[in-house]
């Protein structure tokens, strides 16, 4: 870490002020400072995901039954009442909502991720960016649950799974990748200007009318 230091008048101790554009230049020192605090990203982990089952009976299993529950509305609105002709509609709009709802939950979670730890920046030094990528990983463990389900309803219905599923893996990755981008870039502007949040809830609200998630593409 790179800091400077300003004595001050009185004998009182010095001000310490860390100058990030010094790192702008170097991502590998970025990578690697990020690996070496690694047991607090752990920790953020952790606590996020307390933090979002505290006082809740069913705990984790709201990130398979929430799915669950949206694939039953949508299976009645679209496929009973619409006569909607996909096959296997259930499990159709079940592979688009979980990974929309990992998506979502993750940029409205990152973005108001520094805002939201305000007191925790102001103490102490850490990377920035574990606050954004907490919330990702967390996120990412309730997909990984919700994921399980679905596997389970493949077989269900007698679909199964066939060796197209590694795509899962480099589609994944790019999810990831891009989410993790877009709440860095959103968390950021969002210490700035407040009105961020209330933009991406409308952004995420039209973004999932537009996207084929319980409609065909």
């Amino acid at each position: 870490m790179s800091f400077d230091s300003r004595p001050q008048s009185g004998g009182e101790l010095p001000v310490y002020i860390y100058n990030a554009d010094q790192r702008l230049g170097n991502w590998r020192v970025k990578v690697r400072e990020l690996w070496q605090y690694r047991y607090l990203l752990r920790n953020m982990v952790v606590r996020d995901l307390k933090a979002r089952y505290k006082n809740s009976i069913l705990g984790i299993l709201w990130s398979i039954l929430n799915p669950l529950f949206l694939m039953v509305v949508f299976t009645v609105l679209f496929s009973v009442m619409a006569n909607n002709q996909i096959r296997d509609y259930p499990i159709f709009v079940l592979a688009g909502l979980i990974p929309w709802n990992f998506f979502s939950g993750s940029l409205t979670s990152g973005t108001t991720s520094i805002i939201g730890n305000s007191t925790l920046v102001k103490k102490v030094y850490f990377p920035r960016e574990l606050l954004p990528a907490s919330t990702l990983l967390s996120n990412l463990v309730n997909f990984a649950f919700a994921f399980l389900v679905l596997i389970v309803f493949l077989y269900i219905f007698g679909i199964g799974l066939t060796r197209h599923a590694l795509w899962v893996i480099p589609i994944l990755a790019t999810q990831l990748i891009f989410t993790f981008g877009l709440t860095l870039l959103l968390g950021s502007l969002s210490v700035f200007y407040r009105d961020v949040l209330m933009i991406l809830e409308v952004v995420i609200l039209a973004w999932f009318f537009m996207t084929p998630v319980f409609y065909s593409l």
